[in-house]
């Protein structure tokens, strides 16, 4: 991880190891689909535009390799590790998007 204007935050730590580690533990390769967490990255700008969820394609790579049983179980906890971790609404955004997708339905 490449370092640029200062220490990283909780957020861009994370977003970077989740996908990284993700695709290397699971052989997920980049995704080409859509914004996606398994997009490749190869400077801090880029990933900042990387969202923290998985797009259609990835999430059902995700089911077929037994990382996750399902979209509502990612979600499910990815909710509970944000609202632990949102000390100055630091995951809002992410919430946000949680809230819109269990309402209008997972993929």
């Amino acid at each position: 991880l490449v370092i640029l204007g200062g220490t990283p935050g909780l957020k861009h730590v994370l977003k970077h190891h989740i996908g990284s580690v993700a695709r290397e533990l699971l052989k997920i390769p980049q995704c080409t689909f859509a914004k996606c967490l398994f997009n490749g990255f190869g400077v801090d700008d880029e990933l900042g535009a990387v969202p923290y969820f998985p797009c259609v394609v990835c999430m059902r790579k995700l089911c077929a390799a037994r990382a996750i049983d399902s979209a509502p179980q990612l979600y499910s906890s990815l909710e509970q590790f944000f609202l632990n971790h949102n000390g100055c609404g630091r995951f809002s955004d992410e919430l946000e998007w949680l809230r819109v997708r269990r309402h209008h339905g997972s993929p």
